[in-house]
């Protein structure tokens, strides 16, 4: 799906989130809004270690900047407990942003829309026209 690739493609099923965009401003009720869905992803090796990568070291980096911060605390160290919660905060934003290869852009029942995805790829699918009906048939 990434890379159109076709040696060494593993299916895998992800569960991928998806929030509003409108929904931005109401952080405090937008959890009402934020649905999960379980897509099947077919990506070659690369994306796959690229994918184990990426989370591997979002996780160091979380875990080394809570370590951080509480070494810093106890240390009395101002570098640490300022150093701690940035690790904390780019391990984050690194898992959120690396964690998964493609992300849902758009969702109106019953369809969603992925970002990310190779135009070579999209390309081998059937063309989709606006008249199907939503019934199914």
């Amino acid at each position: 799906m990434k890379c159109n690739s076709s040696v060494g493609v593993s299916q895998k099923v992800d569960t991928l989130g998806y929030y509003p965009k409108y929904n931005l401003g109401l952080l405090l009720f937008g959890f009402v809004y934020y649905k999960t869905f379980n897509v099947a992803l077919y990506l070659c090796e690369r994306h796959v270690s690229s994918r184990s990568n990426t989370l591997l070291l979002s996780a160091l980096l979380i875990v080394g900047g809570i370590v951080g911060f509480i070494v810093g605390f106890l240390s009395y160290s101002a570098i640490l407990m300022i150093g701690g919660p940035v690790l904390f905060a780019v391990g984050c934003i690194l898992l959120t942003i690396g964690g998964s290869p493609v992300s849902i852009s758009r969702f109106e029942k019953p369809y969603i829309w992925l970002q990310g995805v190779d135009k070579g790829y999209l390309a081998t699918l059937p063309q989709w026209t606006k008249g199907i009906s939503k019934r199914g048939g």
